[in-house]
């Protein structure tokens, strides 16, 4: 696998160089209708944009700018693998690279594979090692060279179409000389290869290997058989961009694809519409690129009418184009300030908060709803998601409470809860698409809808009774008290139905109830809690403060079930690996035990409650 990396590396350098290169403005295109074209990734069709700020995100951990990106890769390949796009973060990685660390620690794809080539020994030893024994640098190393394999492909994936900086001379032989001093792209080439060839083997016969001793036009036959040899090697693998529904009307390929086997008669008006796409681009023609954007948007819709939902795709468009999540999340903090407001100016201020946080959450729900629509599934399935939807449980009671009570509290725990959740959305949120398919065993939605809506309902109260058990060991009241066992008892209720459904679900998924995996562990441990504080407060055996201590506590216990699972990397139910978030986890867990240590003794030296 590894010589075959290093030998794609070197025919991609040589191709890009091979391609002509040149300054086209695509602020002179439209390339907000090129973002709602169709693409078949990862499973499921999505608009250009999503595609495009996957791929970026998944190279660079970022999406800004990703469609004007992903264009200029696509179009303009010889100019897009020295763009700065791929971040490698370990200091340890770029020293086994023998690169230098940036501010910002990006680096283009020509420096990396440069790179990756001048220490393929490592790569070698790497692959001789068991897996289980790499070090988190050698792992890095293979993530790299994956990410390396995937940008190769993207940005040979036009490359059929685009004109080659390489002209056969008006003396060439007698057989090419109708080529003669013509931009010539792949395509072009596919009519006259055999005589390419014959040709170039011709000259090695007479001439030998020694290309210096070529006459100009023998070393530019030799050259452009030398391409497109490697971009037909190249093309071979690239199967990343997949814009051409097939026949099937299910599996959809990409330009390379059809052009090397699995192109019929039905797509053949696609193909050449791509192909005036990329003319229209190199010619900085705006006209014609509007127009050839309208018809691949007619004519895969024609070709795609069982694998495409139109309207999912214009939605999905406008969700990324809003993002919504990001407009509630500053809602939310917009609430916070003005809730504040509010204990100074209580009329105005209050109602101010209320229309914001109310707008907020409208905004929010807008957004999970969009999700259903787009992937037709229920809006919890992955980590990120679950997130999402926990942070709009506790913003919508909050809310709920905020305008019932007139009590600032509620906003304070509705918008506050909401936006730190939504924070911690965007951690998870660094790479790929979060708008992702699920496997079968997975994609259930009954079990989804039952499941795990129940264990996230559970998740979501039981934050809700922990913040309430901070605010009443900070400032005693009798009725906050109250409706904090009341959150804690549906707490329980909510952990206990989603953990017991979760096994059933295991047991029709999996054929076993229980098999002590890490996440059930997890499910269990926040059940065992509420029952042991619970338990405890209604036998008597804790005072009221121990059990506000416990209950403020659960936030850890929910964080261990919820993130701190998924750090073992193992288990059929864990999902959302994040090895990166156990300093996060690590540091959360440290500071919420000080923060209810703190509160304990502070009251306990100034108000003797203990």
């Amino acid at each position: 696998m590894h010589k075959s990396f290093i030998q794609i590396c070197c025919f991609l350098c040589v191709l890009f160089i091979s391609i002509q290169s040149d300054a086209t403005d695509i602020k002179q295109l439209n390339i907000k209708e090129f973002g709602s074209l169709p693409v078949m990734h990862e499973g499921r069709t999505k608009p250009m944009d999503s595609f495009a700020r996957s791929m970026l995100k998944t190279y660079s951990g970022s999406e800004d700018g990703a469609l004007p990106w992903l264009i200029e890769t696509l179009f303009n390949p010889a100019h897009a693998e020295n763009v700065n796009v791929i971040k490698v973060f370990n200091p340890d990685l770029l020293n086994l690279l023998k690169m230098d660390q940036r501010k910002k620690h990006l680096y283009s794809y020509n420096e990396i594979s440069t790179a990756l080539a001048k220490n393929e020994h490592i790569l070698t030893s790497i692959i001789k090692t068991p897996e289980d024994n790499w070090t988190p640098a050698q792992r890095d190393f293979v993530l790299l060279q994956q990410k390396m394999i995937s940008l190769g492909d993207l940005l040979s994936s036009m490359s059929l179409y685009l004109p080659l900086a390489v002209q056969l001379q008006e003396d060439s032989p007698k057989s090419l000389r109708p080529y003669a001093n013509k931009n010539l792209t792949y395509l072009d080439t596919i009519k006259f290869q055999e005589t390419l060839q014959r040709e170039m083997k011709s000259i090695v016969k007479k001439q030998g290997e020694n290309i210096q001793e070529y006459s100009t036009a023998q070393q530019q036959i030799t050259l452009l058989s030398f391409t497109v040899t490697n971009l037909r090697f190249a093309g071979v693998r690239s199967k990343i961009f997949q814009i051409i529904p097939l026949e099937d009307n299910v599996e959809w390929g990409s330009p390379w694809q059809i052009i090397l086997g699995q192109g019929t008669p039905t797509t053949r008006p696609l193909f050449d519409t791509w192909k005036n796409l990329a003319i229209a681009y190199h010619n900085n023609d705006g006209g014609q690129w509007d127009s050839e954007i309208k018809n691949i948007q007619k004519i895969t819709l024609n070709l795609g009418q069982l694998s495409l939902r139109p309207s999912a795709i214009k939605a999905e468009y406008i969700y990324n184009t809003i993002s919504p999540l990001s407009v509630s999340l500053w809602l939310y903090a917009l609430t916070l300030l003005l809730t504040g407001c509010a204990l100074i100016w209580k009329k105005l201020s209050f109602m101010s908060a209320l229309l914001t946080f109310a707008l907020g959450t409208t905004v929010h729900i807008g957004a999970i709803a969009s999700r259903i629509f787009i992937l037709e599934r229920p809006p919890v399935s992955t980590l990120y998601e679950s997130i999402v939807f926990v942070a709009l449980v506790i913003a919508s009671y909050g809310l709920i409470l905020f305008w019932k009570n007139r009590s600032v509290i509620w906003s304070f725990v509705g918008a506050g809860g909401a936006l730190f959740l939504l924070l911690v959305s965007h951690t998870h949120d660094q790479d790929g698409d979060n708008l992702m398919m699920l496997s079968a065993v997975l994609n259930t939605n009954f079990w989804l809808v039952t499941h795990v809506i129940c264990i996230t309902l559970g998740y979501a109260f039981c934050l809700i009774t922990s913040v309430l058990a901070h605010i009443s060991l900070l400032k005693p009241q009798q009725k906050l008290s109250k409706h904090m066992n009341v959150i804690a008892i549906i707490s329980l209720l909510l952990a206990t139905l989603g953990t017991v459904l979760g096994g059933i679900w295991a047991d029709q998924s999996w054929g076993r109830f229980w098999g002590w995996d890490p996440k059930e562990n997890g499910a269990l441990l926040i059940v065992l809690w509420l029952i042991w504080i619970l338990h405890g407060k209604i036998s008597g055996h804790m005072s009221g403060v121990f059990v506000k201590i416990g209950l403020a506590y659960l936030s850890v216990i929910v964080a261990l079930s919820w993130f701190g699972v998924n750090l073992l990397n193992v288990g059929l139910h864990a999902y959302g690996f994040t090895d990166s978030a156990a300093w996060s986890l690590c540091t959360f867990i440290v500071l919420e035990t000080l923060l209810v240590s703190g509160i304990v003794l502070y009251q306990r030296r100034n108000r003797n409650v203990l």
